[in-house]
């Protein structure tokens, strides 16, 4: 009999009177010999779909004003604030900066519980995309934090990053010249090497995903939390979307809606950025816009594949109850601490249900309580 309950957690982040985390960790004891029983039968409710964007045939332009949106939702909160402003909405950022910073300040926190000014805390963010949130959550961070942006498939460095490749030389030297100077910067770079969330080499205290985990299958799912475990380090997963009829409805009018806000921004600071930099605006970047508008008013093909692929998204989203299948595969030996929490972004979550879901772990040994 499977006595142990998976608690879902929903944590309001913006009254700081209330506990500020909580965290369950989930006592796999029990249920460890019950899923050597089940073998594979376990019936995964997710679904694998294709998303159109992550097609070959996808026209290269289209995939970049998609990118556009879906990373203007980071970028211009105060465009979803507005939005939200009446329902105590607070930005995805915000709340998984407090989840992060909290992991990161563990790792900071000597045993008087004050914090160690000469530590630091690396985080290695696999499958970045072409960024994704992580340098927007990362100026929520403590300031003691580097983080490296890394994919499989590397498309850093765009005209539009600000973030630096990696100095792989001689790193020690340069990292305390650069630590004066960067201290703000929180030192955020990406690698330009291929780096396999499956076999992570990179030396860091916590590894995280984000918006990426539903795009792998169960057993490249189960990889990724194996090869933590192997190289014992911690790792934080984080979820956007939600595999529920609430979550699919509501990005039925979110979704094209975000699409249709953001584009007119967008287009807004490209042109500013390229008066800042003193370039012209030549043809080429004037068709681009013109072609950007027509794609997302005209012939609305922009909102379209977002509100598609959103929707897949969020039907290929693992469960709660998922995660923790996947946490019994992974972690055989139990040799971890995991915890499955759901972050809310509004104070009102009936009206936004899609919660931000977190799968984390950390090497039992490790700062145990």
């Amino acid at each position: 009999v499977d006595t142990t309950s998976l608690c879902h957690h929903h944590h309001h982040h913006h009254h700081p009177s209330q506990s500020s985390i909580t965290v369950t960790i989930i006592d796999q004891s029990q249920q460890a010999n019950d899923s050597v029983m089940k073998g594979d039968e376990f019936a995964w409710r997710r679904w694998h779909l294709v998303e159109l964007h992550d097609l070959q045939w996808f026209p290269v332009f289209l995939r970049r004003y998609l990118t556009d949106v879906l990373v203007a939702g980071w970028e211009f909160p105060v465009l979803t604030a507005l939005l939200v402003r009446m329902v105590g909405f607070v930005p995805p950022c915000r709340v998984v900066g407090r989840h992060l910073s909290d992991m990161a300040n563990q790792l900071l926190v000597d045993d008087d519980g004050k914090i160690e000014q000469d530590k630091r805390v690396r985080i290695v963010d696999l499958c970045s995309g072409s960024g994704g949130p992580l340098p927007f959550v990362s100026s929520f961070l403590p300031e003691q934090t580097s983080v490296l942006l890394t994919d499989k498939f590397p498309s850093f460095g765009g005209a539009d990053s600000d973030v630096p490749p990696i100095d792989e030389s001689n790193e020690n030297n340069e990292n305390n010249e650069k630590k004066e100077q960067h201290d703000e910067d929180r030192q955020i770079a990406y690698m330009p090497r291929s780096v396999d969330a499956m076999a992570c080499r990179l030396d860091c205290d916590i590894r995280t995903l984000f918006a990426s985990f539903h795009h792998f299958t169960p057993d490249q799912a189960t990889g990724i939390l194996k090869d933590a475990v192997r190289n014992q380090q911690r790792i934080a997963i984080y979820e956007f979307t939600y595999n529920s009829i609430g979550a699919v409805l509501v990005g039925l009018v979110v979704l094209p809606l975000v699409a249709l806000l953001s584009t007119p921004l967008i287009v807004f600071r490209q042109v500013r950025r390229r008066i800042a930099k003193g370039q012209a605006c030549n043809a080429a970047f004037l068709f681009d816009i013109v072609r950007r508008l027509f794609f997302t008013f005209v012939v609305p093909i922009v909102p379209l594949v977002i509100w598609l692929d959103g929707t897949v998204s969020h039907l290929r989203t693992y469960s709660p109850a998922e995660l923790l299948e996947l946490v019994r595969r992974a972690d055989r030996r139990q040799q971890y601490d995991w915890a499955i929490e759901q972050l809310d972004i509004l104070d009102y979550p009936f009206l936004y249900p899609v919660p931000i879901t977190v799968l984390s772990g950390r090497p039992k040994w490790k700062g145990a309580e």
